[in-house]
């Protein structure tokens, strides 16, 4: 009896398994805006969960974190990989790196395992060091999810013999952060509230030039417009500046932001009438690809700002092109010629933005994006 009543304490004792764990390698940094809005989502919606982070100076980013959301604070920590995971209904993590990292102390314990299999971290399309890895995800046998953002992304799981309807799942986007989702943003439009027509670029700089972004070509396009609209602002934010490409001769006409936090761009966004992105696929090498729209044209477009951009894999299905949202060829002469086309006709540039804007709070509002994801993870945990 005495062994019984002993072994009946542990049981009762027996601390429940989390409901959802996060394993990731840049939370809680505000840098990482979409995940920053994901993963506090979940922690706000899923009590008991916790996220493990390996970002480097966790502590700092810690201390921020916990000055804003005190309550959810000490359910974010450090992971300790000699120290196991504690035991949880459903691990979770974004981006094919994080999941392979994770992925042996996630087996040792043998956690069901949810990803988002965004574009980037070390995914790409026919690169056989990304193929190895994802061979490795979906022999795992308790991976019960892995949910896709982009119809490229779908269709090359099926091609490469990974697709199962059980197991995979598209939800089309990204997460947003909130502050895209107030009020209709107070917007000084080209020739109605002011004289400037405001043309701008945003992307971080992966590689000499920006060429995976197209900031040559912007560069490019930039010089023809400077010279045909006197009353041009060309606006770039990102990790670029005048030393790496000569705009000597566009000086007056050009400005370098540097990199931008999210808390700063609805402001910014609120004077700029086109973002333009040329981006190319596959120029990064690894098969990568960036998603479509780029986050930050998602940002721009929910901010009211018209939509220049390539679309070079062909993944538009959801906007309308030449009313939502203008594709063209990733090259200057492309990206001269429709601005030149909105600058005759103010309205339409207008309407542009407007009906983008539409289109993406459709697509990408909270309760679309953090609905849909929540909805798969509580089906999978059983709550």
């Amino acid at each position: 009896m005495a062994i019984l009543s002993g072994l009946l304490k542990q049981i009762l004792v027996r601390p429940r398994p989390l409901p959802l764990l996060v394993l990731d390698q840049a939370f809680p940094s505000p840098l990482s805006a979409y995940r920053y809005a994901e993963f506090k989502h979940y922690l706000t919606q899923l009590p008991d969960s916790v996220v493990l982070s390996t970002l480097p100076g966790f502590a700092q980013h810690h201390v921020l974190f916990a000055a804003h959301h005190p309550e959810l604070a000490p359910r974010v920590r450090p992971f300790a990989p000699d120290v196991p995971l504690p035991a949880s209904k459903l691990a979770y993590c974004v981006f094919l790196n994080s999941a392979i990292a994770f992925l042996p102390y996630i087996a040792r314990q043998g956690l069901p395992l949810a990803l988002t299999l965004y574009p980037g971290g070390d995914f790409g399309i026919d690169d056989a060091a990304s193929d190895a890895r994802l061979a490795q995800l979906f022999a795992y046998p308790n991976l019960r999810k892995v949910i896709v953002t982009q119809v490229a992304t779908l269709e090359y799981l099926k091609a490469k013999g990974h697709y199962d309807a059980e197991r995979v799942e598209l939800i089309y986007g990204a997460v947003i952060p909130g502050e895209y989702f107030g009020a209709t943003p107070k917007r000084q439009r080209y020739g109605v509230d002011k004289p400037t027509l405001d043309l701008c670029f945003v992307a971080y700089k992966y590689m000499p030039l920006g060429r995976d972004k197209g900031y040559d070509s912007f560069i490019a396009a930039a010089h023809l417009l400077a010279q045909e609209i006197p009353e041009a602002r060309l606006h770039v934010v990102g990790n670029y500046g005048p030393e790496d490409i000569d705009v000597s001769a566009i000086a007056g006409s050009i400005r370098f932001h540097g990199i931008k936090q999210t808390p700063a761009f609805p402001a910014f966004y609120a004077g700029m009438d086109l973002v333009i992105s040329p981006n190319i696929a596959h120029l990064l090498g690894g098969g990568k690809t960036d998603g479509f729209p780029t986050a930050a044209c998602m940002e721009a477009s929910l901010s009211g700002v018209g939509l220049i951009c390539s679309d070079t894999m062909r993944q538009n299905i959801y906007y309308a092109d030449g009313s939502e949202i203008c594709i063209v060829a990733p090259d200057a002469d492309a990206i001269v010629e429709r601005v030149l086309r909105y600058r005759a006709d103010p309205q339409a540039l207008a309407r542009l933005g407007e009906q983008g804007r539409a289109r993406s709070l459709a697509l990408f509002a909270p309760a679309v994006q953090l609905g849909a994801r929540l909805a798969v993870l509580r089906k999978l945990i059983g709550s």
